[in-house]
């Protein structure tokens, strides 16, 4: 059960050790600067790590949705505090609530989704069962 708890925690781990070096970055070295507005590039990095807490959390310890939802909820925005004020110590970065938020929207988004393909018939109970561990 260890090794399983490690392998799955391990894309969570990385996906965190990525964003902890993005927010080491100075403003004109982060990656998508140029392509995509600061708040949906920092919903879109959470939205990823939504994913890989909620695909952890669900087949590690096999609670229901909401629950998981919650937990992995939780795990992201103390993880996001802990990013915007890292930030607040980088050269040219600043603490942000307006990042915070949409750090949040983004992991609500991928527990949206996940909801969703959850709720689309059979095959999307099928592709909900297989991310998370079921099948």
């Amino acid at each position: 059960m260890r090794k399983a708890v490690v392998l799955y925690a391990l894309p969570a781990v990385a996906w965190m050790g990525a964003i902890f070096y993005w927010s080491s970055l100075q403003e004109a070295e982060t990656p998508l600067r140029e392509v995509v507005p600061d708040y949906v590039a920092h919903a879109a990095v959470y939205l990823v790590l939504a994913f890989f807490l909620f695909i952890f959390l669900h087949r590690v310890h096999e609670r229901g949705l909401a629950v998981t939802f919650c937990i992995a909820l939780i795990i992201g925005a103390l993880y996001a505090l802990s990013d915007e004020w890292h930030q607040s110590y980088v050269p040219t970065r600043s603490c942000s609530a307006w990042d915070f938020l949409a750090d949040i929207v983004g992991m609500t988004i991928c527990f949206l989704l996940l909801a969703a393909v959850r709720q689309a018939g059979s095959m999307g109970q099928r592709s909900y069962a297989r991310l998370a561990g079921r099948l």
